[in-house]
């Protein structure tokens, strides 16, 4: 009996080791995620600001 007790405690000791880890992969994974989100976001602004720099040449050629 206290043999399959140590087995079982280890079991869980493994278990929680894992769990931890998963737990970790899953921050650092959002965390990621949240860094591409804001790299997102920056370079749509980049892109929107060019866009409209491109139709206000445009425009001022256009003019002329």
């Amino acid at each position: 009996m206290r043999k399959r007790l140590l087995q079982v405690e280890e079991e869980l000791k493994q278990a929680q080791k894992r769990l931890a880890d998963a737990q970790l992969q899953v921050q650092q994974a959002m965390q990621r995620q949240q860094q591409t989100l804001a790299d997102k976001a920056a370079a749509d602004t980049a892109m929107q600001q060019a866009t409209q720099r491109l139709r206000d040449a445009w425009q001022q050629k256009e003019g002329q």
